[in-house]
């Protein structure tokens, strides 16, 4: 598919340089959640990064997926962003 680049086997600090040097998507497929949407776990813990919430904060993409926190499924508008987990 023209224009895909996989990010998946990289680590968070590669992943949050390939976000810096991306153009920008109305659409955001990730493993993880940005933190504090859709993250919480059940030991009181986010499983959400930082960054990613910084991210959808400053390029407001219309739609971000994710799916790392299997029991917090649903969606939530985090800025002007729909989250579906």
């Amino acid at each position: 598919m023209p224009g895909f680049k996989k990010i998946w086997d990289h680590n968070a600090e590669e992943t949050k340089e390939f976000l810096q040097k991306s153009p920008f998507s109305d659409i955001v497929l990730a493993h993880n959640p940005p933190l504090g949407v859709l993250d919480a776990h059940h030991d009181n813990t986010h499983l959400g990064i930082d960054f990613l919430a910084e991210y959808v904060l400053n390029k407001k993409p219309e739609l971000y997926i994710c799916g790392h926190a299997h029991g917090y499924y649903g969606e939530q508008i985090f800025g002007e962003t729909l989250i579906k987990n």
